[in-house]
């Protein structure tokens, strides 16, 4: 069995600790000690970074190049299309690039990463065709009201959305939703001097959040398309990232993110106490399913809480040298207590991760 350095390190010694107990007898434990070949270089962790930093240097080059003049008026003197031309260019350009990719891993379902680097490449020629279709309302005056240009992240998030389920594609689905909550965030804007839905933003994002914590424990029991199953972690992911980084904004600036009326809030408090009691909650629900991802929210919610808490009432009253050496003390003591847990649990930390 071939397996990473420190999976095989771990590996390895949980085996002869297995044999030093008696729980696997020396000829099994030797058999297996034999058959653990340690990899000496991560190919696959380098192939993973080459794509996405491939994937960077072709969006950053394209872009760059659409946006100097020369070359645009060197294309211009062979073809010349407007904002509404290009669009339909990049939404040809996006469904052959969503084309390859599903082919792509149809032929060679080993080769996912290399699938969703090109359905990324997809999403990004979609977004673009509706920033041409948008530059292109602008231009020619379609569209006087600017309000109803914010129904294009409506668009993208059922764009991104429908290829998501339909390929089977979790980053995409992502998009759907970061989509999604751009638009919510235009429509629930300040607009003729009351806020739309009569709530601010941190507000509405809360209660967006918990919407699709509840939606994604509808989609794990989704009986009637199994394949809905697969996306409910994505949309619990997200759900708690909008939930957790609204209840950390309001618990600093408060519910109507006015920082003059921050010091004079009453609920600032009780904003603090809901993250707080939020963050714990996630990280007891993590430890009773044992879900790491639950877990992961709530610790680093928590801490930031915290951390904030520790900034806003001691940064102005204490000596800054007696600050920054509290704050070390803080990580110093995390740091210890990570270690002393890790130990406990019978994994001691390699010398790679000492340093």
């Amino acid at each position: 069995m071939e397996l990473p350095r420190k999976q095989a390190e771990t590996v390895r010694k949980a085996l002869e600790r297995w044999q030093a107990e008696g729980l696997l007898d020396e000829m099994t434990g030797k058999r297996l000690l034999d058959d653990l070949v340690p990899i000496r270089f991560d190919w696959y962790r380098l192939g993973r970074y080459a794509m996405w930093a491939a994937v960077a240097c072709i969006l950053i080059g394209v872009a760059s190049l659409f946006a100097d003049r020369g070359f645009l008026e060197f294309i211009g003197r062979f073809i010349s299309l407007t904002g509404l031309g290009r669009c339909g260019l990049l939404c040809l350009v996006a469904a052959g690039l969503f084309v390859w990719g599903a082919r792509l891993r149809a032929r060679s379902p080993e080769k996912r990463l290399t699938s969703e680097a090109v359905f990324f490449l997809g999403v990004a020629a979609v977004a673009a065709a509706l920033h041409f279709f948008a530059d292109w309302l602008y231009t020619y005056d379609y569209c006087p009201n600017p309000h109803l240009l914010y129904g294009l992240f409506l668009i993208a998030a059922l764009v991104y959305g429908v290829l998501g389920l339909a390929l089977d594609s979790r980053m995409i689905w992502i998009f759907s939703l970061l989509s999604l909550g751009s638009w919510l965030g235009t429509r629930s804007g300040y607009v003729g001097g009351a806020y739309f839905l009569y709530m601010p933003y941190p507000t509405y994002f809360t209660l967006f959040g918990l919407v699709l914590c509840g939606v994604s424990a509808l989609m794990k029991r989704a009986a009637f398309w199994p394949r809905l199953a697969a996306f409910e972690r994505s949309t619990l992911s997200m759900g708690l990232l909008y939930l957790f980084v609204s209840l950390w904004v309001m618990s600093i600036v408060g519910r109507d993110a006015d920082l003059t009326a921050w010091m004079h809030d009453r609920h600032m408090a009780l904003l603090s106490w809901s993250l707080l009691f939020g963050a714990a909650a996630a990280i007891w629900i993590g430890v009773r399913r044992d879900d790491g991802m639950l877990r992961g929210y709530g610790l680093v919610f928590l801490l930031l809480n915290l951390y904030t808490r520790f900034f806003e009432y001691f940064w102005s009253s204490l000596n800054k040298g007696v600050f920054f050496l509290l704050l070390g003390v803080t990580f110093w003591i995390l740091h210890s207590y990570a270690q002393r847990t890790k130990n406990r649990s019978g994994k001691p930390a390699s010398s790679s991760e000492e340093q």
